[in-house]
């Protein structure tokens, strides 16, 4: 009997290894998932690619494509962490939405572990409003006028607009930040002029005051 078990034994180890080097990711063309996010080796979206279905997490992004994922897609209501070092430590980013540039957020070539779960952000989609709301734990709020006065509106990190609604749109005059980093834009759809924000920003300034159309907050 104890000959049978350890034979078992055995056979479920070797078909776990099996099934978990045939789970490892490679640069090709895979299908995409209903729910998951898409890692691409050129920006934009370009390039060969490989998927990870939502629930689940890759701890160590195998040789051959460590640090070369250059843009993400982001399929569903899905929050995306990627990690600089494997087995999910170092820096990290959340991201809720496509990512098409990974140099402009600081974050081109350096992502070795990541996972794919439920979106914790609660902006589900719905446009921002001014108000006096409280600064999340991990997010940055936005306000109308310099060193936080005013109405804000305030973005769980995770969350983003690639559009800022009328009303919003050419409006933000100070950022405070808290746990998270920041990207603005100058255009919608985070393109054109665009800069990373590691602190608070008491006054924009000219180069910035109300003329921020898209952010990120990660």
């Amino acid at each position: 009997m104890t000959q049978i078990r350890t034979t078992w034994v055995v056979a479920t180890a070797a078909i776990l290894m099996c099934a978990s080097a045939q789970a490892q990711p490679r640069w090709g063309r895979d299908e995409v998932p209903r729910a998951g996010a898409c890692f691409y080796q050129d920006s934009n979206f370009h390039g060969n690619y490989f998927c990870i279905p939502q629930g689940e997490n890759l701890d160590r992004v195998p040789d051959g494509i460590n640090d070369k994922i250059s843009s993400i897609r982001v399929i569903g209501n899905v929050d995306v962490i990627v990690f600089r070092d494997a087995r999910f430590k170092g820096q990290s980013a959340r991201f809720a939405t496509d990512v098409k540039n990974l140099q402009r957020e600081g974050w081109n070539d350096l992502i070795s572990s990541m996972r794919v779960g439920s979106s914790s952000w609660g902006g589900g989609g719905r446009p921002p409003s001014w108000g006096h709301y409280d600064m999340p734990k991990e997010g940055a709020c936005f306000f109308s006028e310099p060193d936080f006065r005013v109405e804000r509106f305030c973005v769980s990190r995770g969350g983003s607009y690639a559009v800022l609604p009328p009303g919003f749109n050419d409006r933000i005059s100070s950022i405070r930040i808290q746990h998270a980093l920041v990207m603005i834009f100058e255009d919608r759809d985070f393109d054109g002029r665009h800069q990373r924000l590691t602190s608070s920003v008491p006054s924009m300034g000219s180069a910035w005051s109300n003329r921020l159309s898209s952010l990120r907050v990660y």
